[in-house]
């Protein structure tokens, strides 16, 4: 904090103190959006009362995000040959902000009845890279392969993660 003359029209030399301020964020886990803090000022007393000091608006943005499944399931017929391929998409939610450095997930196979190589394919894990510059709702997809086949099988599942 420091002491320095001022100069207001009409009144002799007053002496103000200024002061820094810090603005200080911590940087979490959760998407908040943009968020806003205004710092006010007053003048009283001393025939000051009608001095007009002007806010300081710190606008602190947002640099989390959070990646997910755009459905939480999705059904596809294998078929009684060949292969079939099912897509699964995975959004990107920043809170309507852009993201400044590049979000990687790995979709990964978590568990499901079908079997590895007989039923399916997929490389898992899967790297999935949203780019720096990436807005919200951005997305991107991985493929699951199904392989057909006659058999009588009931109903089989992949289940994936992120």
């Amino acid at each position: 904090m420091s002491l320095q003359p001022l100069s207001l029209p009409g009144l002799s030399t007053a002496f103000v103190r200024f002061f820094n301020v810090v603005t200080l964020t911590t940087d979490g886990s959760a998407v908040e959006g943009t968020r806003l803090g205004v710092v006010s000022h007053s003048a009283a007393g001393g025939g000051y009362d009608a001095v007009v000091i002007a806010g300081y608006t710190i606008t602190i943005t947002d640099n989390d995000f959070n990646l997910a499944f755009a459905a939480a399931s999705s059904s596809s017929i294998e078929g009684n040959l060949g292969t079939t391929l099912t897509t699964v998409t995975v959004v990107l939610d920043t809170s309507g902000q852009t993201l400044t450095s590049a979000a990687t997930v790995e979709v990964f196979r978590s568990g499901g009845t079908a079997t590895p190589i007989t039923d399916f394919t997929f490389a898992s894990p899967e790297t999935v890279s949203f780019p720096s510059g990436s807005t919200d709702g951005t997305t991107l997809t991985v493929t699951v392969t199904l392989v057909g086949d006659t058999n009588d099988e009931v109903i089989e599942t992949v289940i994936l993660g992120l």
